[in-house]
């Protein structure tokens, strides 16, 4: 039974999807989109100055696009020496001069589609392979009374016993 509730999670995961970037063809995409926002060169270096990112790509949700401005809401982990890392959520405004392109996530079907069939049927082959091999387990669901090899360790819990 617990490998039918592994397999299970296994094929859940698998669903959640694959996805890819495909380059936005045509105008702007309803706010909340997942994107990918291509800087030029130019861009890349005020991005630079004014943030101290290192890479003229970001990706978020879309925030807003108009004629001079794309909004993509951001999250960045900040980590300094001796404290727990800091997670900073803010909307990056690009002007519209400096996008050499904006890529658009979508779900890619067919490498979905394939994950999930792979993993259903490694499942299944796992099943019936370890059946074929060794039928049965003696493993007991639910407990049951310890071997004679167990060996039996009693922690207590509870302050000033």
């Amino acid at each position: 039974m617990g490998l039918l509730r592994a397999t299970l999670l296994l094929v859940l995961a698998a669903t959640a999807g694959c996805y890819r970037w495909v380059p936005l063809e045509g105008g702007p995409v309803p706010e909340g989109t997942e994107v990918r926002v291509r800087l030029t060169d130019a861009g890349a270096d005020e991005l630079r100055r004014s943030s101290g990112a290192n890479d003229g790509t970001f990706t978020g949700p879309l925030a807003y696009w108009n004629e001079r401005l794309v909004g993509v809401t951001t999250t960045a982990s900040i980590q300094r020496a001796g404290f727990a890392p800091t997670l900073l959520t803010d909307t990056i405004d690009v002007s519209v001069a400096y996008l050499a392109g904006v890529d658009v996530k979508v779900l890619d079907r067919k490498n979905t589609a394939l994950l999930t069939v792979g993993i259903v049927a490694g499942a299944v082959g796992l099943v019936f392979g370890t059946r074929a091999l060794g039928g049965e387990t003696d493993i007991v669901e639910g407990g049951g009374p310890p071997s004679e090899e167990a060996v039996i360790v009693r922690i207590p819990f509870g302050i000033g016993r």
